[in-house]
C-alpha cells in the first residue's frame, strides 16, 4: 500500500511539473521580451503593426511632396517593414538610452496611461521627442509622434513622424548637405 501511495504521489508531482513547465513555455513571447523595459518599445510596436498590415493589406492613398513637386497614387504596399522602417528605427528602448529621456505620463481617472511623452535630455540623441497617445477604451497605442534630428559639419536633417493607427501616417522633414541644395520632403499616407 505504501508503494502504491508513493508511486501515485510521484506521478502527481511529475504531472504537476509537466503542466507547470508547459505553462511557462507557452507564455506569450512579447510578455517575456518586455521584462525590464525602460521606455515604450517602438520597435516591437511597429513589428506588430507590420504583421497586422500584411494580414489586412489595405489599399493606401500616398502623397509625396518633394521640394514643391507633388505626386499622388493609390496602391498596395508590398513591404510594410520597409515602409514603416523610419518609425521602428526611432526606438529609444535601448540600454544605452536609460536615463537619457525625461518622461511625462498623463493618467486617466482610472490610473491608466493616456499619454506618455519622452524628451531627450541630450541634444546628440537622434530621437529627440516621442509621444504615445493611448485609446482610453482599449489601452492600445492610437497615435505616435516622433521628432528626429541629426547634425554634423556636413549634414543636417530633421524629420517629424506621425502615425495614427489604422487611419494615416506621415513623414515630413528637411535635409541639408553642404554644397548641395536643401531638400524638403512630406509624405502623407491615408489608409482606405
Amino acid at each position: 500500500m505504501f508503494k502504491q501511495l508513493f508511486s501515485s504521489n510521484i506521478l502527481n508531482v511529475a504531472l504537476l511539473w509537466i503542466l507547470l513547465s508547459g505553462f511557462y513555455s507557452c507564455r506569450n513571447p512579447t510578455e517575456v521580451s518586455t521584462v525590464g523595459i525602460q521606455y515604450f518599445d517602438l520597435k516591437v510596436f511597429f513589428e506588430q503593426e507590420t504583421e497586422s498590415l500584411k494580414q489586412t493589406n489595405p489599399k493606401i492613398h500616398k502623397t509625396v511632396l518633394l521640394n514643391g513637386k507633388r505626386e499622388t497614387a493609390e496602391m498596395y504596399i508590398d513591404d510594410w517593414k520597409k515602409e514603416l522602417m523610419t518609425f521602428a528605427e526611432a526606438d529609444i528602448n535601448k540600454a544605452a538610452f536609460i536615463g537619457k529621456y525625461d518622461v511625462d505620463t498623463i493618467f486617466s481617472a482610472f490610473y491608466l496611461p493616456v499619454k506618455i511623452t519622452y524628451k531627450a535630455l541630450d541634444e546628440n540623441l537622434k530621437t529627440r521627442f516621442l509621444e504615445i497617445v493611448y485609446d482610453e477604451a482599449t489601452q492600445n497605442p492610437q497615435k505616435i509622434s516622433v521628432s528626429l534630428f541629426a547634425k554634423n559639419t556636413l549634414y543636417y536633417s530633421e524629420q517629424h513622424l506621425e502615425y495614427e493607427r489604422g487611419v494615416q501616417y506621415s513623414v515630413s522633414g528637411k535635409q541639408e548637405i553642404r554644397f548641395l541644395s536643401p531638400d524638403d520632403l512630406r509624405v502623407v499616407v491615408m489608409c482606405n
